[in-house]
């Protein structure tokens, strides 16, 4: 069972071991150590969905990722089509992308149903990721773009391009927004 106060994910640092599929959970508050998860894989990256209460890993180099309750502490794990390097979670929480950077690859991970709701294929090598409003589109930077590319979650098409006023393209390595989500 886990302890009552563990129920405000909010309050939480989550962190893989880099050698073994632990996650050691710190608490912000206190600075202490107050539990462990087993995360299914040695995580290369981790992100946390505070809506569904999941912790998404990948190791970055197959095609699992996995799927960890942080109230239970129990796994599951989600079979992708290709290796996702990078894992991005939707503003709702329910959706997570993960990306095969260089194959130009999304497949978008249903948490409620713990399985690819979709996969977005043919983009040019990737860069990174990010969510748009409402979680219909995603903003990507990726090689060959002259702006951040703006495709629908829905088609997988690439919609067009949001031209910058960076000199290159070339310039375009992550995507950030604030925590609010608003600029």
């Amino acid at each position: 069972t886990t302890d009552p106060a563990l129920l405000d994910i909010t309050r939480y640092v989550y962190i893989p071991s880099a050698t073994t599929p632990d996650v050691t959970i710190i608490d912000i508050e206190t600075q202490r150590i107050v539990g462990n998860l087993h995360a299914g894989v040695v995580a290369q990256q981790a992100v946390v969905s505070q809506d569904a209460a999941t912790l998404i890993a990948t190791d970055g180099r197959s095609a699992l990722v996995s799927l960890v309750d942080v109230f239970a502490g129990t796994a599951r794990s989600v079979v992708l089509p290709t290796p996702a390097e990078r894992l991005t979670v939707s503003a709702n929480g329910r959706l997570v992308a993960a990306t095969h950077l260089a194959g130009g690859t999304i497949a978008l991970i249903d948490l409620g149903d713990a399985r690819v709701k979709a996969q977005i294929t043919n983009l040019p090598p990737l860069r990174d990721v990010m969510f748009g409003e409402q979680d219909q589109v995603l903003y990507i930077a990726a090689e060959g773009l002259e702006g951040i590319g703006v495709v629908a979650i829905d088609t997988g098409r690439l919609l067009h391009e949001m031209s910058t006023s960076a000199p290159t393209h070339a310039d375009f390595a992550v995507l950030a927004r604030t925590p609010d989500g608003r600029r």
